[in-house]
Formats: structure tokens, C-alpha cells, sequence
């Protein structure tokens, strides 16, 4: 099984390609992932929001921050700010942890698009 790290809240068509790679791959989530679906299923009034990051930890690996991950990724976000001024810090200590572990990141966020180490879904 090869290495990918979910972190997508997506519905739809790309929710089903991500659920077949959930199914098919060795799934790591960055815990600011968890952070970041909380805050969409409370944006999006889900119901039982619970259960949705219950079953993110319960299929996957949860990946935790080392200060090397956070140094790393404040010097990645001033090199990534320079494509696309708007890329979140958040967004750059997820890309740096999953590329210093060796990780491919699996996203639907336009900001990953045409960066190395990323399976992008649309």
C-alpha cells in the first residue's frame, strides 16, 4: 500500500475517488487537519460532527507537529507565497509534514495544484 495523507472534506465526485483511496492506501491526516474539518462541519451545521472525525481518526494515522515540521514550514510559506500569495500557513505545515515524511498529499485545494509530492482531485 503506498503512503497518502487525507485531508479532504469533499462531497460529491471527488469524495468518492478519495473514498477509493481510503480504500486502497495507508492514510496519515495531519492534526491540523482535524482542525480544519472541525471548523467545516460546524461552518456547514453537520450533523453529528463527531462521528465525521471519529471516522478521519479511526481510518487513518493522526500525524502530530514537530518543531522541525514548523520551522520547516515557515520557511516554505515564504517560498510558497511567492506563486500564491494567499497560501495559508496552515496549508504550508500540512505540505511540509507530509513531504518530510515522505507522504503523498491527497487534496482538492487549488492551492496544492501544481506542487510536487501532491495528488490533486477535482
Amino acid at each position: 500500500r503506498s503512503r497518502k495523507n487525507f485531508r479532504s472534506s469533499a462531497t460529491g465526485e471527488t469524495g468518492y475517488k478519495i473514498d477509493e483511496y481510503i480504500g486502497q492506501n495507508q492514510i496519515f491526516t495531519s492534526v491540523l487537519s482535524l482542525a480544519e474539518l472541525a471548523c467545516w462541519l460546524e461552518r456547514n451545521h453537520a450533523t453529528a460532527p463527531e462521528a465525521y472525525i471519529n471516522t478521519v481518526k479511526e481510518s487513518s494515522t493522526i500525524l502530530d507537529i514537530t518543531e522541525e515540521i514548523a520551522t520547516g514550514a515557515g520557511k516554505n510559506l515564504c517560498e510558497l507565497r511567492k506563486t500564491a500569495p494567499d497560501f495559508g500557513m496552515i496549508d504550508a505545515i500540512i505540505y511540509t509534514q507530509a513531504a518530510s515524511s515522505g507522504i503523498q498529499l491527497l487534496t482538492g485545494d487549488p492551492h496544492f495544484k501544481k506542487l510536487a509530492n501532491v495528488e490533486f482531485v477535482e
